[in-house]
């Protein structure tokens, strides 16, 4: 029993150790000098890249579509799609 809770008390408080990580430009993400022409200058532009065959973006499209949906006002997306040369 007490393996059990010493178990369950260690599972509990393990995500209280994970931080968010301190970004900077060049730690992280980088800063381009010359900004890339987008279809509205006035909004942010998000490309989705993504593989039909990739179970991880199949789950995570349903969130992406929702976070679009609240996004639309400020936001323009497009999608391109990967495509893989499995075979060869």
């Amino acid at each position: 029993m007490i393996k059990f809770l010493s178990a369950l008390i260690f599972s509990l408080l393990i995500p209280l150790s994970a931080v968010a990580a301190e970004y900077s430009d060049g730690n992280g993400y980088t800063t381009i000098k010359t900004p890339v022409r987008t279809s509205d200058p006035n909004k942010i532009e998000v490309t989705e890249i993504f593989w039909y065959g990739c179970p991880h973006c199949y789950s995570l499209e349903p969130l992406v579509q929702a976070w679009k949906k609240t996004c639309r006002v400020m936001l323009t997306s497009n999608s391109c799609q990967l495509y893989l040369d499995v075979a060869g």
